[in-house]
């Protein structure tokens, strides 16, 4: 049953797309509208938040789409897609754009109007920016943190950014976790 819905929302997504690729973005706001009804609130979410946001950016609505997605901060979380679409809201990368690799801890991430994560979490970010304090900006902007003083960075590293992606903003982040999680190399993510 789980998996039915799951399936149904995937496809309701990719259908929305294809109508947005095709400028047929009323369309594609209606088709995904039923899926505030869904039992997987979750993925509906993110599903509805990406429609949304795409529509915004194709309008030239980028502040918008940005504000929408960091209002609905949980579903981009673990949605790449949202991620992309966020990125495409921020500066295009030049030759200082650096790919970050960060590992913090605590801060007490919210997620709504719900702080998710202690002190004592831990997770890792890749980002691409012109800084390492333009990075920790675009991780807290994502983490909305409620004690922001509390984030302790425990390791960074950078290297050069891929030449493919061509917007600054967190290409990828773990879970957070009560164990610090080992280093991995930037190239898997």
């Amino acid at each position: 049953m789980i998996e039915a819905e799951l399936t149904k929302i995937s496809e309701t997504t990719d259908r929305a797309i294809e109508l947005i690729e095709k400028g047929s973005f009323a369309r594609a706001r209606k088709l995904v509208y039923p899926l505030r009804h869904s039992f997987c609130i979750t993925e509906s979410q993110r599903a509805i938040t990406l429609i949304e946001a795409i529509v915004l950016v194709r309008r030239n609505k980028k502040t918008r789409a940005r504000e929408l997605i960091y209002r609905q901060n949980y579903p981009a979380w673990g949605c790449p897609d949202l991620k992309a679409v966020l990125r495409l809201c921020n500066p295009a990368s030049d030759e200082q754009t650096r790919l970050h690799k960060i590992t913090i801890k605590g801060g007490r991430a919210t997620f709504g109007a719900f702080t998710q994560f202690s002190d004592e979490h831990y997770c890792q970010f890749r980002v691409l920016a012109n800084s390492p304090s333009e990075a920790m900006e675009y991780i807290s902007r994502l983490c909305q943190f409620a004690n922001p003083t509390g984030v302790e960075i425990i390791s960074h590293g950078s290297e050069a950014a891929p030449a493919e992606q061509k917007h600054r903003g967190i290409l990828y982040n773990s879970p957070f976790s009560l164990i610090a999680e080992p280093e991995q190399d930037l190239a898997t993510h």
